[in-house]
């Protein structure tokens, strides 16, 4: 049971009479409730509260125009934690919907930094434009949406607008979003290139004592339940051992992925990319990902190979695969892309 009020507001004249604003409490928890402006031809419908996959979203609110699902508004929440980048669930979950997205980026919509995209599916009479503006408070996104059919998406621009920049949860959780991270630099062996990285605090992080002469070696574990979710695993080579084709430097990390239980299917997929300004990186750095298998289900990792004048850097992120654990290959994700572009980098 959705429990749905209508609120007293100031409406300036070019709005008054066209749009509700409307105050609701989905399910009887205060802590989803949320305010939301709705264009005053569409009405809130019932909305059963429904299991949803890990990851996936949770309907908290809809309205439609006469019952008529053509024109809908709806407000979706899914608890990601803090260690989840917004425009990466984004982007991942339009992934694997395998629709047509167009035009995500960030925005700020009335003081809240989010997401926004458009995605257009179905045929014929059933087509369907669907415009979509997700943030994040605390360890929740909220993701608002309209859906119309083509030939009504202009003239419902200006609903979208003020549904999304009107909206505000009513019992906001007060955490940041962003997850506070710490700093870890080895000491130890000189004659061992530099390492010192940004790692994510509901990480564990290890260093081996038993790492080669001149090499350090060290290991994150994101732990759920007592059991390894995601592992990242970086390791800094002097860069006499590691001359040669990067290429070949990023496709060894795999044979770690392997020690480590991964078995890959299909071949590695391999990109240049730009290395992290600041820290001397040679330009050409490598990154690749393997789909595959661990013990536990399907897996995939992904592979980062880097070159300084002081050492060759290789880091190999062994994650759930996105459709079986959608929140733990993000979390996996945001961790080695934030570690990379912190590598070797002097505190902020």
């Amino acid at each position: 049971m959705i429990e749905v009020l209508k609120a007293t507001i100031d409406s300036p004249p070019e709005i008054a009479g066209k749009y509700e604003d409307y105050q609701v409490t989905p399910f009887g928890e205060t802590s989803l409730s949320y305010r939301i402006i709705v264009p005053a031809d569409l009405a809130p419908i019932e909305v059963e509260r429904e299991e949803v996959a890990q990851g996936g979203p949770m309907v908290v609110g809809a309205f439609e125009s006469d019952g008529d699902p053509a024109h809908r508004l709806e407000v979706s929440v899914v608890s990601v934690g803090r260690e989840v980048d917004v425009y990466d669930y984004c982007s991942t979950m339009a992934d694997l919907s395998g629709l047509e997205v167009r035009e995500m980026d960030w925005i700020d919509a009335n003081g809240k930094t989010g997401v926004e995209y458009s995605i257009r599916f179905g045929e014929g009479p059933g087509e369907r434009v669907t415009r979509v503006f997700a943030f994040a408070e605390g360890p929740r996104i909220f993701i608002v949406s309209l859906t119309v059919p083509p030939a009504d998406d202009e003239a419902r621009l200006d609903a979208f607008a003020l549904a999304r920049d009107g909206f505000e949860p009513l019992a906001p959780s007060g955490e940041k979003h962003a997850e506070p991270f710490e700093t870890f630099e080895a000491t130890g062996d000189p004659s061992a290139p530099p390492l010192a990285i940004l790692w994510p605090s509901s990480w564990t992080l290890e260093e081996a004592e038993d790492a080669p002469p001149a090499q350090r070696m060290i290991s994150l574990t994101l732990v759920e339940e007592d059991a390894p979710r995601a592992t990242i695993g970086i390791q800094a080579v002097p860069r006499a051992e590691g001359e040669g084709d990067l290429r070949a430097f990023a496709a060894a990390l795999f044979q770690d992925a392997a020690r480590a239980g991964f078995t890959p299917a299909g071949e590695a997929e391999y990109a240049e990319f730009d290395p992290p300004a600041g820290a001397g990186f040679e330009p050409g750095a490598i990154g690749a990902r393997r789909q595959g298998s661990l013990p536990g289900g399907d897996a995939e990792v992904l592979a980062v190979a880097l070159r300084s004048p002081k050492g060759t850097y290789g880091a190999t992120a062994i994650l759930p695969a996105p459709a079986q654990d959608t929140i733990g290959w993000l979390a996996g994700k945001r961790a080695l892309d934030v570690l990379v572009q912190s590598l070797n980098q002097p505190p902020a």
